[in-house]
């Protein structure tokens, strides 16, 4: 009934952090700051002259998580993190934990994984650079904006292959994604609480259902990005393994997968990408790109609901 923490360095050695705190403390701090994050989905006009008691509230529960589960291993956290959880803390934002000054994202780069054998799994398969990637975008009236922003990843790269509106579908996904080193797809996603295996996303057309992406042909992907709403969002059966999206996608080849822990707001959420997207067309590494892209939309964005929804998970490289 209590979280402890093991802390691994590049050379092996091993701190044991037990007893940090209870789980169902953690759990209750964790549905409190859900619902704060949920209160900033309503839009501006919603929340209009409230945005500082929002954000003081937010912090403080992120300050909360903070304390009990970093704070004790601080000393011993290098610059750069991989960061495996268990159980309910698969969907906490740490890279959003406050310590009172800063954010956890400030201080270190950080990638997650669902379990050590997965990691092993990703960074054992080799990749290059991007180049190619396939971007979906399926908008409507709730998210007009994700048709604009698969176009705008695209842009990016002379050699990829663009899908909106009524190309946007699961056949020409599943025809095309086997010759494309990425895949961007922004649409909406909907996390099934009583049933994770039935989680999807939608296409135009239909919805890709977790069997579809089971089936996929990822062995050339090097990153697939779920711009989407909740898409990371899983529920850890016995052993600790996700079922959801996440599963699918990692089962299906893709190394490293950005999802995203939350509702999304659209808007923001283009300006990430393509500042992530521009990262990995320079060089970086995803891990360093995610990171400057959330810093960049941070400045301009301060609440984390806008710049922290999205996690890597896997290789971060």
């Amino acid at each position: 009934d209590t979280s402890g923490a093991f802390v691994m360095s590049k050379d092996d050695d091993i701190s044991f952090f037990p007893n940090l705190t209870t789980n169902a403390k953690i759990d209750t701090i964790s549905r409190k700051l859900q619902f704060q994050l949920d209160k900033a989905s309503y839009g501006e006009a919603a929340i209009e002259g409230l945005e500082d008691q929002l954000m003081r509230a937010t912090l403080a529960y992120l300050g909360q998580l903070h304390k009990f589960l970093i704070e004790p291993l601080q000393t011993d956290l290098k610059e750069k993190l991989v960061i495996i959880p268990h159980g309910s803390l698969h969907n906490l934002p740490f890279h959003a934990f406050h310590n009172g000054d800063d954010f956890l994202i400030d201080r270190h780069e950080i990638t997650f994984a669902p379990s050590a054998s997965v990691l092993r799994y990703c960074w054992d398969k080799e990749t290059a650079p991007i180049s190619k990637p396939l971007s979906i975008g399926v908008g409507d009236k709730a998210i007009p904006q994700a048709t604009e922003e698969a176009t705008s990843v695209a842009s990016l790269f002379p050699d990829s292959t663009l899908l909106v509106e009524g190309e946007a579908t699961q056949d020409h996904l599943t025809d095309l994604i086997a010759d494309h080193d990425a895949l961007h797809l922004a649409s909406h996603a909907t996390f099934a609480e009583d049933n994770p295996a039935f989680s999807r996303i939608k296409m135009e057309g239909g919805w890709l259902t977790l069997d579809d992406i089971y089936n996929l042909d990822l062995a050339k992907s090097a990153l697939v990005t779920l711009s989407a709403c909740e898409t990371g969002v899983s529920s850890p059966n016995a052993g600790d393994e996700l079922v959801g999206l996440t599963r699918g996608f990692f089962y299906a080849g893709t190394p490293s997968l950005v999802v995203s822990l939350w509702k999304v707001n659209d808007e923001v959420t283009t300006v990430l990408m393509q500042e992530f997207y521009q990262g990995l067309r320079d060089g970086k590494t995803k891990a360093t790109a995610l990171r400057e892209a959330m810093l960049a939309v941070k400045e301009e964005r301060p609440h984390p609901y806008y710049w922290a929804p999205f996690v890597l998970s896997g290789k971060s490289v």
